[in-house]
């Protein structure tokens, strides 16, 4: 199962890029795409002080999408922001993850050496790390610009389902540990997805409780009931690409849906991977 950490480099990248990106007040407000490349081609031609054309651009497109990211959200509804923040935040996964490897590849050849030196050794290599990650992020910038808010509508907004997804509980210091889960998806096809959700109170108790059901999925959206075991039981899971909000509604949380005493399954579960679960990992056992 794959879970993203944060790497040392990383963590350097991501403080090298805050210090380079603090943005005169005005800018860009009238600025364009098409302006800035054209600034930075004349930029490079000089010949001179490449690499500070190469930060000067990253820093530009940067703003620029911050921009373009703020007036899309303004235009959205409440649900489509919902949907604008889960694609942003799955994007800046995918970002981290690559400037994580542009700085690996500099480090590789300059290991003594960091991009982020105004006395840097080798510039060259600098430069096109910062003029990589520049279009890295341009790419997201042209996706912005050409984006509506009737993208972002459950009907449109397109989620892959199918992985490994963790219960977002952190635990508090010193605390006994509390509520702890998991689901395991996998998309069937006609929109069909087989369900196992996993929920456990904790300390003192750990009562828990699960369910293992082939579900219909309509716009991001699918729904489990169990009447046999309790006829009010809904609950009703929403997936986004960084996890799946889950409601549990019931008339009595005592033994709803069929769970151990006062276990309620309602939580964001935080994606983990997209690997297809087993046949074993989706058994109700």
């Amino acid at each position: 199962m794959l879970v993203y950490k944060t790497s040392t480099y990383l963590k350097i990248i991501m403080l090298g890029m805050a210090a380079i990106t603090c943005r005169p007040e005005n800018f860009a407000q009238t600025a364009t795409l098409d302006t800035i490349e054209k600034q930075y081609q004349a930029c490079l031609d000089e010949g001179t002080n490449m690499l500070d054309c190469s930060k000067t651009f990253y820093q530009q497109v940067d703003s620029l999408l911050n921009i373009q990211y703020k007036k899309l959200r303004t235009s959205c509804d409440s649900i489509q922001r919902e949907y604008l923040k889960d694609e942003q935040a799955d994007w800046q996964q995918q970002r981290e993850n690559y400037f994580g490897r542009t700085l690996a590849e500099f480090k590789k050849e300059n290991p003594r050496e960091s991009p982020f030196s105004t006395v840097s050794g080798n510039r060259d290599d600098a430069m096109f790390m910062f003029d990589k990650n520049a279009e890295f992020v341009k790419a997201r910038l042209i996706v912005l610009i050409n984006s509506k808010p009737e993208n972002y509508s459950p009907a449109k907004y397109s989620v892959n389902p199918t992985g490994y997804y963790l219960l977002n509980n952190k635990r508090r210091k010193g605390k006994q540990p509390g509520y702890t889960g998991d689901i395991k998806v996998k998309t069937l096809g006609n929109n069909k997805v087989v369900v196992r959700l996993f929920v456990s109170k904790g300390a003192p108790s750990y009562n828990s409780g699960t369910l293992a059901d082939t579900l219909s999925i309509n716009n991001n959206q699918a729904i489990y009931k169990n009447p046999e075991l309790d006829k009010s039981c809904r609950i009703v899971l929403n997936f986004f690409r960084q996890g799946i909000r889950v409601t549990e509604f019931t008339d009595d949380f005592s033994f709803g849906c069929g769970f151990g005493h006062g276990v309620n399954a309602s939580g964001f579960f935080r994606r983990q991977s997209y690997e297809v679960p087993t046949s074993e990992d989706l058994q109700d056992d």
